[in-house]
């Protein structure tokens, strides 16, 4: 199977995490799958645009907006900083690993966050949640802040691998072998056609 897994930039902040997510990673590899991993990097790039002078960030919707002035830093943040530590965790673990913009047409999506589910109503952690009931969630005001950019970019990808029977689903990078946890079910799943929401 090949997984594409994108992670979060506060997971790749700890060094102990980072490698812990590189083992796991490894692990995949291991058991016959190909991955490619997607990174986030926002605390990082937040970090050295202060550094740098270059005034507060503006976001959108939970999804930060990146203007001129600061798409130098950006470059310099998720191309460098993040993507060659991220690169040398997965060297370390024995994964044969280069650093790329991006990648397509894989079977399963996996983002990895700080967070182990979405959440819906009283805090229920949802096992899987479709485009409708997001919409609902992010109209009441449960889906928020940076929520909404990881839900939105998660209902895209089940949209984009369902045609295949790929599946999409988001869930801790926090944890001991995140990306197995994952392919085994776990976090919450996105589902491209309506199908509400299961806790």
């Amino acid at each position: 199977m090949l997984v594409l897994a994108k992670v979060g930039g506060r997971v790749l902040e700890d060094a102990q995490c980072r490698a812990a997510f590189a083992a796991s990673v490894a692990a995949a590899v291991a058991a016959g799958h190909g991955v490619v991993v997607v990174h986030g990097g926002g605390a990082q790039l937040t970090r050295l645009a202060e550094r740098l002078g270059l005034g507060a960030e503006e976001r959108v919707d939970g999804q930060r907006v990146t203007g001129p002035e600061q798409l130098h830093a950006a470059l310099q943040a998720l191309a460098g900083e993040v993507n060659a530590e991220l690169v040398l965790a997965l060297g370390d673990a024995g994964v044969r690993a280069i650093g790329v913009t991006g990648a397509d047409r894989a079977d399963a999506v996996l983002f990895l966050s700080d967070v182990p589910h979405v959440r819906g109503e009283g805090d229920v952690a949802l096992g899987s949640i479709d485009a409708g009931a997001a919409a609902r969630l992010r109209a009441g005001g449960v889906i928020a802040g940076g929520m909404i950019p990881k839900v939105e970019a998660g209902l895209a990808a089940a949209a984009a691998v369902a045609a295949r029977g790929g599946v999409a689903r988001m869930g801790s990078g926090l944890v001991p072998d995140p990306v197995g946890a994952l392919l085994a079910g776990g976090g919450t799943a996105f589902a491209a056609a309506a199908s509400g929401v299961t806790a």
